[in-house]
């Protein structure tokens, strides 16, 4: 910002500090920013290159709408309020012949997500192999392709982050063929495990190469729980989902399948009146009805899929599945998941009903601002869902042609057929070419060109951010605060706003739990010029042991830590309710004012239960 040259006169045995002002553009999202910078004198140069990262900013707000129409005219409208930041953010069109516009923003949450547990890496390799399987049908393999992506700043296809994901999920198999949780947990988790040998399984199915004898390890250890240990087989929903996972093996003979235990297990679930209507678990009832799809008399089968359609509910979006009072928290069941896992038995039976599309339409309206579901486990379970309901639909059969204009104006026309079936059509106008504080209209209009119904789906975002040091905190099931402190601010008096170049700070967490939470993440994003101090390093200043504060039986004990460039993150199988607190360490390197995005409490699988702090920023003099 005030010149590239400076001149300094240095001596021998000396060093100095020079500083550049510079500012990151705003409208740069990701990637990197390179910068060369070169010392000259008296015949003598020395250069460096260095590139800095750029961490997307993903505190902003959002507001979306999807739905889908065989009608040959839709519109919906877009409001901007004045009092956001009017050179940043846009309105988003996706358009698609199929379902596929809703996979790609899932997939690519999936690859992102950066923690990895048994279940997260699971659920990526899963969704890969779920989307390698849709390419199978006819017209879509031929015009979907998946790209390349970015991962811990490299490039990859995606067959190559399947090997890397492979190496990491086998590490975390134990000596009796189960699989932890986290890599750090020594004992094997009965629940990670089927989420193992599924995406094993379906890796296995897609084409992939996997190791067949930690498959099977795996797989017999899930038998072995279900046939002799009490813990696991009391609980009938336990032998549901075992026996779902164990039968879907890519086996010349599935023995699991052809067990008279488990057939005899599930007949006497299936007839048990009061654990039908009033015990099972709606996740567990939707494996049921699937595993009872191929192996139970009619009559039975049906009572079980009337049970789970009967158990539908009805909101503003639709159709869905809640989680009832015995719900499969420990496997991660949310009403995402449920209602997913539905339309995939209705695609499974292919077995329409008056509650079809209603369930889709909830389904589409249940993504978060990102275009997501919200955790791996419900993308997961979308995509499957979603990848079936493709199939079933012969949606690779439509042909029309659809127009959009926004405020009147034409931006847009795509014919889809067999050459393109798979196609995005993508509009985006940016804000600050958006009107404000008046109704803008979006419109499709769609002309068929063969005689079917010819659905269209649509998707639209209007990403929004407001200034930093407005970003309100929200209170959405946790409440959290964060504040930096002196060293030797013992009482937590005086909170810092700015700090000088070389200074370790303390920052302190407070996290309000008001009921029981389950799989509790904690994300804090730092200042862009400080750095976390992890004492876990020999280098790091041991003093700083003695100035870890005691926090009286309140302090937040992760089961997982990881501390990174850029952010803290921790993770609580189960939190109790209360306040907890957690203190950790960071110093100040660069001079300058950088933005403070907000911490983030949730709970990993209901998404929906958080708490932020504000936003603002942090100056280092």
């Amino acid at each position: 910002k005030d010149g590239a040259v400076k001149k300094i006169s240095i001596n021998a045995n000396e060093s100095k500090s020079v500083y550049f002002s510079v500012q990151a553009p705003a409208s740069m999202e990701n990637g990197r920013h390179i910068f060369i910078i070169s010392a000259k004198g008296q015949g003598i140069e020395d250069t460096v290159e260095q590139t800095i990262p750029i961490a997307r900013n993903d505190t902003y707000e959002a507001t979306a709408t999807a739905d889908y129409s065989s009608q040959p005219r839709v519109k919906e409208f877009v409001f901007l309020p004045d009092s956001i930041v009017k050179d940043k953010g846009g309105l988003k069109i996706q358009a698609s012949a199929t379902l596929s516009v809703f996979l790609s923003d899932a997939l690519q949450y999936m690859l992102e997500y950066p923690y990895g547990g048994t279940e997260q890496i699971s659920s990526k390799l899963n969704a890969i192999a779920v989307i390698k399987r849709g390419l199978n049908i006819p017209n879509i393999g031929d015009t979907f392709h998946l790209k390349k992506v970015e991962y811990n700043g490299n490039e990859y296809a995606i067959d190559d982050l399947v090997e890397i994901g492979l190496s990491a999920l086998y590490d975390n198999q134990k000596s009796d063929g189960g699989f932890s949780l986290w890599r750090e947990n020594s004992q094997a988790s009965f629940y990670a495990t089927l989420d193992a040998v599924q995406a094993l399984n379906n890796l296995k199915k897609a084409g992939y190469k996997v190791n067949q004898t930690i498959l099977d390890n795996a797989a017999f250890y899930l038998n072995n729980k279900i046939v002799y240990d009490p813990n696991i087989y009391k609980n009938r929903d336990n032998i549901i989902l075992a026996s779902y996972i164990l039968f879907s093996l890519s086996t010349p003979v599935n023995e699991f399948k052809k067990n008279q235990y488990y057939q005899l297990k599930l007949n006497q679930i299936a007839q048990d009146e009061l654990y039908i209507k009033e015990k099972i678990s709606n996740s567990a009832l939707a494996y049921l009805d699937m595993v009872l799809d191929k192996n139970a008399s009619s009559v039975l089968g049906k009572k079980i899929s009337d049970t789970l359609d009967n158990r539908l509910k009805i909101d503003s979006r639709g159709a869905f599945l809640d989680a009832n009072d015995n719900f499969l928290w420990y496997y991660y069941e949310t009403p995402i998941k449920d209602t997913s896992l539905y339309l995939k038995s209705l695609a499974m039976k292919k077995s329409e009903n008056a509650m079809t599309d209603k369930v889709l339409r909830w389904i589409l309206n249940s993504r978060k601002k990102d275009g997501a579901w919200g955790s791996t486990s419900n993308n997961l379970a979308a995509i499957d869902a979603l990848v079936d309901y493709m199939e079933w639909k012969k949606e690779n059969e439509s042909h029309f042609v659809l127009d959009i204009s926004l405020d009147t104006k034409n931006i847009g026309s795509i014919e889809f057929g067999p050459q393109n079936i798979l196609e995005q059509y993508v509009r985006e106008a940016p804000i600050s070419s958006l009107a404000f504080n008046r109704n803008i209209g979006v419109e499709f209009s769609k002309e068929n060109k063969n005689g079917m119904p010819n659905n269209f789906y649509y998707d639209m975002s209007l990403k929004y951010y407001l200034p930093q040091d407005r970003i309100p905190p929200r209170d959405e099931g946790f409440s959290i605060t964060r504040e930096y402190y002196t060293l030797d601010d013992t009482k937590n008096a005086q909170p810092l706003t700015s700090v000088k170049t070389g200074d370790v700070v303390r920052v302190h967490l407070q996290i309000t739990v008001p009921e029981t939470r389950n799989f509790v993440s904690v994300e804090d994003f730092i200042p862009a010029g400080f750095e976390i101090v992890n004492l876990d390093l020999a280098t790091e200043q041991k003093s700083l042991r003695l100035q870890e504060k005691e926090l009286e039986g309140r302090e937040f004990i992760p089961d997982v830590k990881e501390l990174r460039d850029d952010r803290a993150f921790f993770y609580r199988e189960n939190a109790y309710p209360g306040v907890y607190e957690y203190d950790y360490f960071v110093r100040a390197l660069v001079k300058g004012k950088y933005a403070h995005m907000p911490a983030v409490v949730s709970e990993m699988y209901f998404p929906e239960n958080f708490g932020r702090t504000q936003g603002g920023y942090f100056e280092i003099q």
